[in-house]
């Protein structure tokens, strides 16, 4: 029976082709014949450090909760990302949002295209409230951020 084979994660692959690409720039390979010269290696590196396609959503910025204590609204306010976590592409007009309620982790809006957020709250005692709104561009799952509480 085999033994089961070592696994690493993504970032210890990456470090290890990243050095392996470093390693052979140091043989200075110049001459078109080989198939593997440096300005392959350069390519390659390139790949490795580019961020290609729709990218990650950075988190909302301006994220801000207000609470109208008479009526009990609460109102949530954000802009969007507008750059990836891989400085790689986002169409904000694409980006929707995901917004949770705390204490409870209460889901209230999924698939949200607005940046605004309104509901109205019940009234509980000394209770403190605050959301998370997570972005996702084209399926991807961006950075989460949270309000005031």
């Amino acid at each position: 029976m085999e033994a089961k084979p070592l696994r690493s994660s993504l970032d210890e692959t990456v470090a290890q082709a990243e050095s392996d690409l470093k390693e052979a720039l140091k043989y200075d390979i110049q001459d078109e014949m080989y198939r593997f010269n440096n300005d392959v290696v350069n390519g390659y590196l390139a790949r490795l450090y580019f961020w290609a396609g729709p990218d990650y959503p950075k988190a909302v910025s301006s994220l801000k909760l207000s609470i109208d204590s008479a009526t009990m609204k609460s109102t949530l306010t954000w802009r969007a990302p507008t750059a990836g976590q891989h400085d790689g592409y986002v169409s904000a007009p694409k980006v929707t949002y995901n917004v949770v309620r705390y204490p409870g982790a209460v889901k209230v809006a999924t698939g949200l295209k607005k940046q605004k957020f309104e509901e109205t709250l019940d009234r509980q005692k000394l209770t403190s409230y605050y959301y998370t709104v997570t972005p996702v561009h084209e399926g991807l799952t961006g950075s989460t951020a949270t309000s005031n509480k």
